[in-house]
């Protein structure tokens, strides 16, 4: 199992500890979403070495964790880039625009959908609804939502990022 270093460690366990309050003693694994976003805080993805650990704490199997952490696409398995920009393109964004924004943005950073670029700055995810139709089409960079995207403030989107990178 990859260790965490003294600090993620003290903060994984008082956030654990912290998180554990608020469930029955015989229900530990109804924390396993707030564990997994715990880690994913402490270490920016939620690494398959770690998951022993998250399964200990909650008292639940090892796979469960693993099973839960590879099914939602909020939890990444592999340290993502610097920023995330994820792209929306369900019905609403796709007919809105959200197919061509994700071309875009995969063309600008040469990447695929669900790849990083080259020198590890941008990931680019799919993501299925987040919940903003009535604005699309809409992305979410670094998690802050990006909503009724028109090619210039795509533009400046990708100046924020290249700034920033």
């Amino acid at each position: 199992m990859a260790e965490l270093n003294a600090e993620q460690r003290r903060r994984f366990d008082e956030g654990i500890a912290e998180l554990l309050t608020r469930f029955p003693e015989d229900q530990k694994g109804a924390a396993l979403l707030e564990a997994l976003h715990l880690v994913q805080e402490i270490i920016g993805h939620v690494p398959v070495e770690v998951m022993p650990l998250v399964a200990e704490k909650l008292e639940v199997p090892p796979v469960r964790v693993r099973e839960v952490a590879s099914f939602y696409v909020m939890y990444h398995l592999e340290q993502p880039g610097r920023h995330l920009v994820e792209v929306c393109t369900n019905p609403a964004c796709a007919i809105l625009g959200g197919d061509e924004v994700l071309r875009r943005v995969c063309e600008r950073y040469q990447v695929e959908p669900g790849g990083t670029s080259a020198d590890g700055k941008v990931t680019v995810e799919v993501v299925e609804c987040m919940g903003s139709c009535g604005t699309a089409p809409m992305l979410a960079l670094d998690r802050e939502y990006q909503e009724n995207l028109t090619r210039s403030r795509l533009e400046k989107l990708f100046e924020e990022i290249e700034r920033d990178a």
